[in-house]
């Protein structure tokens, strides 16, 4: 499968919210997630974004203070984009292969 030549309405969202330093808030898994997004891109044609979560729910539980998350946007449901304080581990990491082609990554805005 390869990346899609139009992206998704929730990656122009999670776009938007890194390139404006702010929060996003939606479901995956069943599970509410704040998140402040770091990195964005394709892997495998999946859309896929690395992010901070400081907040909500994970099925395994949230350290005290947050940690890092991956997830697939197409399964990320009732996306919006909050202002609020941004969050940030002590070091912004990227597993190997989970975003492929980097499209944007707060590092380098």
């Amino acid at each position: 499968m390869t990346a899609t030549l139009l992206p998704s309405a929730s990656f122009f969202l999670v776009v938007s919210a890194m390139r404006e330093c702010r929060q996003l808030h939606f479901v995956y898994d069943g599970f509410l997630r704040c998140v402040c997004p770091h990195s964005v891109g394709w892997s495998k044609g999946l859309e896929r974004v690395i992010g901070f979560q400081f907040a909500g729910f994970s099925p395994g539980g949230l350290a005290l203070g947050g940690d890092w998350r991956c997830f697939d946007i197409q399964d990320m449901r009732k996306v919006s984009v909050r202002d609020g304080e941004w969050h940030t581990g002590l070091k912004h990491f990227q597993p190997r292969g989970f975003i492929e082609r980097v499209h944007v990554d707060v590092d380098d805005i």
